[in-house]
């Protein structure tokens, strides 16, 4: 997983998420602080709210589009 961690600037809405083996259709709103990474099969996933939400490209574009690098 990915150490850079983003907030959202923008709600995101209708993500397919991964939540203790099942499925859920989530909505992440402006200020949720989130990362992006390969899970444990390799795939790009946005990991957000214990959960993990995995990305195609669109919606990797749409999440990086929509945040901005959290500042330490």
């Amino acid at each position: 997983m990915s150490d850079q961690e983003r907030v959202l600037t923008t709600d995101m809405f209708g993500l397919r998420g991964l939540f203790r083996g099942g499925w859920s259709i989530e909505h992440l709103p402006i200020g949720t602080v989130f990362t992006i990474g390969k899970n444990e099969k390799g795939k790009t996933s946005l990991f957000a709210r214990g959960r993990q939400f995995p990305l195609d490209t669109s919606l990797k574009n749409q999440a990086l589009a929509s945040s901005r690098v959290v500042r330490s």
